[in-house]
Order: C-alpha cells, then sequence, then structure tokens
C-alpha cells in the first residue's frame, strides 16, 4: 500500500516537472523603471504586486539600475505598489496578459512613505513594447460580445491582421483551419490551458477543445515572432485561457434559442422557398469561488444543446422518367431496379435529411496557491458527449 502512495506521489511530482515549461505561455510579466521625479534610478526599491482576484503577492527589489521584472504572474487584473524611504508610497493597477511584458514605469515623489501617490486610470491593457512577437488578445467581456453563432472562441483567430479562413473546397481541413501571413492551414498551433488542442493528423481543431465559451477568460493569437517558448508550429498559436475562482462567488447562466420564426434563413442551396425547419436550445452556466480564501478556488462551467429539424437540402440530377423508359438491356435493367435508383420527370430530385443533436460539456477547474502565491497548482476536469443524428441523404 505504501509503495502504490510512492509511486502515485512521484508521478504527480514528475509531471508537475514536466509542466514547467508550459507555464510560460499561460501567464505573464510585469516589468519596469522607478525613477525620482529629477529622473534618477531608484535602487532597492520594493516592489509588490497582488492579484486583485486572488489576493496572490509577489515581491521583488529594484536593481542598482532602478529597474526590476516579476516574471509568470497569473493573468487578470493586479496592482502594483512601488515603496521606498523617503518617497511616498505608488500604486499602479495593471492587467495582466498571456505571453506578453507590462511595462510600468513609477515616478517617486519625495515624501512619507505612508502617504501614497495613485495612479488613477482605468485598468487597460498597455502595449507590449518589450517583445517583437505580433499579437491580438481578445479579453473574457469581448469574448461574450462579439457574435459567434457556434461558440467556438477558435474562429476568433481570423480578426487578426493577416489572417483568413482556408477555402471551404478543402475537405482534409478541420474546423478551425485558417491562413496566417500565407502559411499553410496546418501550421497552426491551438492550445486549451496550454494543452495542445490541434488536430495533429490534419489540422483545426481536435478532441482536446472541452470548454464553454463563458469559462473563457483570454483569447491570444500570435502571428509572428513568438518566443521559442510556444514552439510546434511556424505559422501561428491560438491560445485558449479559461477563468478561475477568486475570492469573491461569481456565476453567470445563459440561454440560446432558435427556430423557423426566429432566427432562421434560407440554405444557399434550398430550392423549396422554405428555410429548413430548425428549433434550438442552448443553454448553461459557470460559477466560481473560493473554497479557502487566498488560498484554494474551484471553477465550474457546463452546457447542454438540444437540436432538433432537418438538414440542409440536397439537390440531385437524376435520370428523366423518359431516360430511364430507354434502358432495354435486361442486366442493365435489372440493376437499375435492385438498386432503386430514382428518376424524375425533370431530372432534379431534392431532399433533407432530418438532423439532431443531443450535446452536454461540463468542466471544473481547482487552483491551489502555494508559498503565498509564488507558485500555483492547478487541476481541471472536462467530459464532452455528443449524439448526433444526421442520416446521409443517398442521390445518385
Amino acid at each position: 500500500m505504501r509503495r502504490s502512495i510512492s509511486r502515485f506521489l512521484a508521478a504527480i511530482f514528475f509531471s508537475w516537472l514536466l509542466a514547467i515549461p508550459v507555464l510560460a505561455d499561460l501567464t505573464g510579466d510585469v516589468q519596469g523603471t522607478v525613477t525620482d521625479a529629477s529622473g534618477a534610478r531608484v535602487a532597492d526599491a520594493k516592489i509588490t504586486i497582488k492579484n486583485l482576484g486572488t489576493g496572490a503577492t509577489r515581491v521583488a527589489t529594484t536593481g542598482s539600475g532602478g529597474e526590476f521584472s516579476v516574471p509568470q504572474l497569473e493573468i487578470g487584473e493586479h496592482v502594483v505598489t512601488v515603496e521606498k524611504d523617503g518617497f511616498k508610497a505608488f500604486a499602479q493597477h495593471v492587467i495582466v496578459r498571456s505571453g506578453e511584458k507590462t511595462r510600468v514605469d513609477a515616478v517617486m515623489q519625495l515624501g512619507n512613505v505612508t502617504e501614497s501617490v495613485a495612479v488613477e486610470a482605468d485598468a487597460t491593457p498597455t502595449l507590449d513594447v518589450a517583445s517583437a512577437q505580433v499579437s491580438d488578445s481578445i479579453s473574457a467581456q469581448e469574448v461574450l460580445a462579439l457574435p459567434n453563432q457556434a461558440r467556438d472562441p477558435v474562429v476568433y483567430a481570423t480578426l487578426s491582421p493577416g489572417t483568413v479562413p482556408v477555402t471551404k473546397d478543402n475537405p482534409f481541413l478541420g474546423v478551425g483551419s485558417f491562413n496566417s501571413n500565407g502559411s499553410r492551414g496546418r501550421a497552426n498551433n491551438i492550445t486549451l490551458d496550454g494543452v495542445t488542442g490541434t488536430d495533429i493528423s490534419t489540422t483545426g481543431e481536435g478532441g482536446g477543445l472541452v470548454l464553454v465559451q463563458d469559462a473563457v477568460a483570454e483569447v491570444k493569437v500570435i502571428t509572428n515572432n513568438f518566443d521559442a517558448e510556444f514552439g510546434r508550429n511556424s505559422g501561428s498559436q491560438i491560445q485558449i485561457l479559461t477563468k478561475g475562482g477568486t475570492n469573491d462567488f461569481h456565476g453567470s447562466g445563459f440561454w440560446y434559442f432558435q427556430n423557423n420564426d426566429l432566427g432562421n434563413a434560407r440554405d444557399f442551396f434550398d430550392q423549396t422557398g422554405q428555410a429548413t425547419p430548425v428549433i434550438q436550445n442552448q443553454g448553461g452556466g459557470t460559477i466560481g469561488g473560493p473554497i479557502y480564501k487566498n488560498h484554494t478556488f474551484f471553477y465550474g462551467s457546463g452546457e447542454v444543446d438540444r437540436t432538433r429539424g432537418a438538414g440542409s437540402t440536397a439537390t440531385a440530377t437524376v435520370l428523366t422518367t423518359g431516360q430511364a423508359a430507354k434502358i432495354t438491356d435486361p442486366t442493365t435493367l435489372a440493376l437499375f431496379k435492385a438498386d432503386g435508383s430514382p428518376n424524375t420527370a425533370s431530372g432534379q430530385l431534392s431532399n433533407s435529411s432530418p438532423n439532431e443533436l443531443n450535446g452536454d460539456i461540463w468542466t471544473l477547474r481547482i487552483d491551489q496557491l502555494l508559498r503565498g502565491g509564488k507558485d500555483t497548482m492547478s487541476v481541471k476536469y472536462g467530459r464532452i458527449r455528443s449524439k448526433r443524428s444526421i442520416p446521409e441523404t443517398h442521390l445518385s
């Protein structure tokens, strides 16, 4: 029994070591310079960076040149505080985004350290001028506000400059495929919380993307000059990062409905003059909060999809009644009748297939802060079950 427990703990430890290299592309850095009012560098100033959601705190000290750098911070809103004897305390709110270096340059004013100077500004993301990568970051608010009928955040990659969807006539490229700056559709790497979600056999999305759109914290698209920490593919990097729990309880609920009278339109190939019947109910929710404040947090999400209706209309060219009557060869006629090959007076046959979907997705994430927030251990589990019925329309 003891040997089994030891092996289990050893497996967890080595898995954690293997996960360390991917932490960089899930977090962001804060760096900057501290000076006084005259522009002179301030050394040995205390830098405190606090995550406003979880309370995790990181502390650093400026070097002889007044510069500081705090790497691998959790994404989200933080407050940066600078303290030094003989100066008023400096505080500024910043938003840390994945794979980016947020810069904070603090100008200290003479005074008592108990006094403070707060930079009153909205906590908006700043331009990353410390790296050469070309990227676009989509926040959680933008993910929910932008129209997305498929509720698939990967489609936002095509909003970035230089990206276009792949041709629809290529049947070998999966969902989520696009070309970035002229690269092939197979050259993109899609990850979910650092785990590969790319269909490595072809391209586009694979089975690893188990997520609910309302649980997305950030979508990052890096199209050029990304660091070696990302690796694997040369075209672009699509990072999807999900939300975690905080010290406050938060939740959300949603329901999307579509039927023949609301949000339904004819498909392009329909010749009946009527929209394809469909009734779709898609709903779910999220909830997150503390298990033990400032230490342990949870975040869960779920979604159900119930779709009923008819599939797209297909039109095929078949034999006319007159052409079928001209089949006189006994063998050919026997095969024609046995196969049940259709024929119409016009030589055109339209039909549609029923469409039914029962889909369920749920995820649960647990985050544990270690060493006062210097380290974080996360465990996430998700499951997707989907049963779809799309009988094919066999037309000859």
